[in-house]
């Protein structure tokens, strides 16, 4: 598209890298550099991974972990039947 940026990310434009750490200070409330709050996301995206890899060996699910996701999704027994259930939830 001619009419848009050829970079993403405000880390582009001018002052991007340290509007982005502001953007972090506002709105994690903390001084972590961008660096560090990736590394934080990517621990806890893997101890996640490892907590869902038990579940599913809890299970006695035999499938892979892409089809114990699609399972998740389809299965009709994970979804609130009424709308009253699932406000019950939140």
């Amino acid at each position: 598209m001619s009419h848009t940026r050829k970079n993403e990310g405000v880390h582009c434009l001018p002052n991007g890298k340290d509007f982005y750490r502001e953007c972090l200070t506002w709105h994690l409330e903390t001084k972590m550099s961008p660096e560090e709050v990736h590394s934080v996301g990517k621990a806890e995206v893997a101890q996640l991974r490892q907590r869902m890899e038990q579940v599913i060996k809890e299970c006695g699910f035999s499938g892979s972990f892409k089809e114990f996701l699609q399972y998740l999704r389809t299965n009709e027994q994970f979804y609130h039947k009424t709308k009253v259930s699932a406000s019950r939830t939140v």
